[in-house]
């Protein structure tokens, strides 16, 4: 499909920040002139770009321009300490980096410049492909729930066949707009940008209060992306459910979403749609329809682009959506098998054709000969109301060989035994975790996934404290 030759109206809302709206051509001048800006300033076209943003509309300009130059593009995570983006770098042999800020690193680099929009010339036409060269890759950098970093190169194609599949299944038209409250060195948010430009809509940039609410209140968009324990705040916070009765479609994705939660989401008439995706397709590869009851829950149809199989209970990835391989060493490894990618994720095909989601492989444990999920039970811990997230992993044990450990941020206070005696009204005895412990604030926060493996290091040190 040829997505570079589509015609884009120039004029249309682009990209909203707090202070301004932008249009297409006024983001295209940008563009062009930070392009024209690495060019000059590298001597030639670099052939892989790193960018190190802390301003989301500047890390959009960048972002654009470096594509626009064909490069692989590079999303790298601001907040990150200097020594892993310094690994981050050389590990993908950058040539040049674009930042925002003052950064001391013994690499060619650029500082984007304030002065982006002073060119405002005007043209007759404007298509995807003045944006984006058909030629660039993006490169982004994924610890999902282990902790260990990988970086992840896509073909852009790649990206506009995720958002064609997710537009076909949640409408996303000119006039709507995304609210992209997600880093954008994070797929889900970078991922955004490729859904607006594929529809000539707008996306709203998250302002940098790490406050949802405020954002969704100010831009009040068609279209947002959240995670559970957000949405159960949400819907809480009367100054803030109104505006998510008047959007269009809510993503929720991340982790699975409990059903008494999802009640209380159809009962407010919210547009709920539940999503499963990860990096390695780009962002979604099933969704739900809009769900209209709890049963609904776990439902999900594999979009278009996408192909999967199950082998030996675990999910094989393929389709248009599929990124090209790993980079290790300025080297790309291809993790395939006969064409598709080993997810890592169980699941199994229900008779009428949807996908429903078990856990991950390497997150099932075994305690005194019994298989356990830890999603299973986070999922009914994350469902008391005192519980504001709760994850489950496993520690050694003499006598079990491993033991889960409940891992929780509680909202409000709830005793051991009560949440104990709820556990055992729903789940069996040998599931129920042996010890609780409460996430210290400082492992909350760091990212958009806490990494199990810090969890898990964090109640072996806490166990043996105590």
């Amino acid at each position: 499909m040829d997505f570079f030759n589509k015609y884009l109206e120039k004029d249309r809302i682009f990209v909203k920040t707090i202070d301004r709206y932008y249009t297409y051509r006024e983001i295209f001048n940008a563009v062009r002139y930070m392009s024209e800006l690495i060019v000059d300033v590298n001597e030639s076209k670099p052939t892989t770009i790193a960018i190190i943003a802390t301003n989301p509309l500047k890390a959009v300009i960048a972002i654009l321009a470096s594509l626009k130059l064909g490069a692989k593009t590079a999303i790298l995570n601001h907040k990150l300490p200097i020594t892993k983006v310094s690994e981050q770098i050389n590990n993908i042999k950058a040539d040049l980096i674009l930042s925002d800020i003052l950064i001391d690193f013994n690499y060619n680099k650029l500082i984007i410049p304030d002065n982006l929009f002073e060119n405002t010339s005007d043209f007759s036409i404007l298509k995807i492909s003045d944006f984006i060269s058909c030629q660039s890759r993006t490169i982004i950098y994924s610890s999902g729930s282990t902790g260990k970093y990988k970086a992840i190169q896509h073909r852009v194609e790649s990206h506009f066949y995720n958002a064609l599949g997710s537009s076909e299944n949640i409408e996303f038209e000119s006039e709507d707009n995304w609210l992209v409250n997600l880093p954008l060195y994070h797929v889900g948010g970078l991922s955004s940008i490729f859904k607006a430009i594929l529809a000539n809509a707008s996306i709203s940039l998250a302002s940098n209060n790490s406050n949802p609410a405020f954002d969704i209140s100010c831009f009040k968009p068609s279209h947002v992306s959240l995670v559970a324990t957000q949405l159960q705040r949400f819907i809480e916070d009367e100054n803030t459910l109104p505006n998510l009765q008047n959007t269009k479609a809510i993503l929720i994705g991340g982790s699975a979403i409990w059903n008494e939660l999802l009640e209380k989401a159809v009962k407010l008439n919210l547009n709920i749609y539940i999503s499963y995706g990860m990096t390695e397709m780009g962002s979604q590869i099933a969704s739900s329809k809009k769900i209209k009851n709890v049963n609904e829950n776990n439902a999900y149809r594999v979009l278009n682009y996408r192909r999967i199989k199950i082998i030996n209970g675990e999910i094989f990835l393929a389709g248009e959506c599929l990124f090209e391989g790993l980079i290790s060493d300025g080297k790309l490894i291809e993790p395939f098998i006969d064409t598709y990618y080993p997810s890592g994720d169980l699941g199994n095909i229900n008779y009428d054709g949807s996908l429903n989601i078990i856990g991950r492989k390497d997150n099932m444990f075994i305690s005194g000969g019994e298989n356990i999920h830890p999603e299973e039970i986070e999922a009914l811990l994350n469902a008391i109301d005192q519980i504001e997230i709760a994850y489950v992993v496993p520690v050694f044990d003499h006598e079990f060989g491993q033991k889960g450990i409940a891992m929780i941020k509680y909202r409000k206070f709830i005793s051991i035994d009560d949440i104990k005696k709820i556990l055992k009204s729903k789940a069996a005895n040998y599931k129920i975790p042996k010890h609780f412990i409460e996430i210290p604030n400082e492992m909350l926060g760091s990212g958009i996934k806490i990494s199990r493996a810090e969890l898990k290091n964090y109640a072996e040190n806490y166990l043996k404290s105590i």
